[in-house]
């Protein structure tokens, strides 16, 4: 289990260890909990979890269109990146 693994890294670092981490993980599950955007796109299945209730699972494609949690989640962050 990583709680927010990559969280306080700087780009490159957060590049580094999440591909140590994929292949470390591979043939295992792991359980990553995380809020960026760069570390929900490669996984298999994303369970959206809000106010302690699980209201979405599912792969980032499909969360966009059907999850508005998700959605707005993910829109709150890319407006955050902008100038």
């Amino acid at each position: 289990v990583l709680d927010e693994a990559v969280s306080q890294l700087d780009v490159q670092t957060e590049h580094d260890v999440s591909t140590a981490i994929a292949a470390l993980g591979r043939g295992r599950t792991t359980i990553v909990i995380a809020h960026r955007l760069s570390t929900l796109l490669g996984a298999a299945e994303i369970l959206v979890v809000d106010d302690g209730h699980l209201v979405a699972r599912g792969r980032h494609g499909d969360l966009l269109e059907t999850c508005p949690v998700y959605r707005d989640l993910i829109a709150h962050q890319l407006r955050a990146l902008q100038p």
